[in-house]
């Protein structure tokens, strides 16, 4: 579970975890301040109300897009649906205006060798590789390594 995570995203923002929440921080101090136009130095990502914690988080090495892995809690969810895993990818455009916009969500497979909803474990570790690759690694006992063309949603 990351505390208090803080990343430099860059025009002037950094990003910040604090606990389950995600925010953008200034980092550069405004001009004076104009009543009509109070400076926010702290802004929220919109979310799920139904986030249980973030576990890592990255951007892509021109910080363009960000990856937040969470933990979601999925006990209002149906038990007809098909088994989903509660550790989600979230992939948000970082040149969005006014705030980042989630794009894309890349969820544990569970159709890959023997996988179950009961045998998954968070993702600790998310990182951007070359030509549309997202790596992501899961904690111990069943560490694991998953590979996603993220913007095709597809496992490599």
């Amino acid at each position: 579970k990351i505390h208090d995570h803080l990343m430099p995203i860059g025009h002037g923002q950094a990003l910040c975890v604090i606990g389950n929440r995600i925010a953008l921080v200034s980092t550069t101090p405004e001009e004076a301040p104009r009543p009509e136009a109070p400076v926010e130095p702290m802004t929220f990502l919109p979310q799920s109300r139904h986030f249980r914690q973030v576990t890592a988080v990255c951007t892509d090495p021109k910080r363009k897009y960000l990856a937040v892995c969470v933990e979601m809690d999925l006990s209002h969810e149906k038990a007809t649906l098909p088994p989903t895993s509660p550790f989600q990818i979230l992939i948000y455009n970082l040149e969005s205006q006014p705030l980042p916009k989630k794009g894309r969500t890349l969820t544990f497979p569970l159709d890959l060798d023997g996988i179950t909803a009961k045998s998954v474990s968070p993702f600790i570790s998310v990182a951007f590789g070359t030509n549309g690759l997202l790596v992501a690694a899961t904690e111990t006992p069943e560490s694991r390594i998953i590979g996603w063309q993220w913007q095709k949603n597809k496992i490599v």
